[in-house]
């Protein structure tokens, strides 16, 4: 027989696991970062800089914030991938489009 204590308080739980909530951190942030850097692409001659430094700067940053947050990355298929092999990826289309 289960015995209910009514006088003890109960600490609610948490509606995200820690996980969850760090990774919605880390996507907040990567979206700053990209809405920032479009910004600073768009007031290019306000603000008196080329595209490519915010261009540059903002992928660098966004790819800095999901290795370190370690988010999950979708490769082309849409499914989920190593990082190692969607940056990979990624570098080789940059440098088709540079070089």
């Amino acid at each position: 027989m289960k015995i209910f204590n009514f006088h003890q308080k109960q600490t609610p739980q948490l509606p995200f696991s820690t996980q969850f909530s760090t990774s919605l951190i880390m996507l907040t942030a990567v979206v700053v970062t990209f809405v920032l850097g479009y910004l600073a692409i768009v007031l290019e001659h306000p603000l008196k800089i080329d595209k490519t430094i915010p261009a540059l700067l903002a992928g660098v940053i966004c790819w800095s914030i999901i290795t370190v947050g370690g988010m999950p990355v979708i490769n082309a298929s849409h499914q989920i991938a190593e990082f190692t092999d969607v940056l990979t990826h990624h570098l080789g289309e940059i440098a088709q489009i540079l070089f």
